[in-house]
């Protein structure tokens, strides 16, 4: 994942990532695949990147500090 290199509140560090989960955690080819990270919350912008192909996460309404977004499996 690609987070903002300052993170809220002065600091100068990348935040840190916690857990990270895909649903299917084993998706065929072409397929949907759901990306869950735990980061800080607030942040301006959460990027997940695989094979170059970059998916902006979103972070959740009801779960402060969870992003999620959808991409296709290589």
């Amino acid at each position: 994942c690609r987070l903002p290199a300052a993170g809220r509140g002065g600091k100068t560090s990348a935040p840190e990532i916690g857990e990270g989960t895909f649903d299917p955690a084993v998706p065929e080819e072409e397929s949907s695949v759901t990306a869950v990270v735990r980061a800080e919350p607030g942040l301006a912008s959460v990027d997940l990147v695989i094979d170059g192909d970059e998916t902006a996460l979103t972070e959740s309404k009801t779960a402060s500090g969870m992003y999620a977004g959808v991409f296709e499996a290589p």
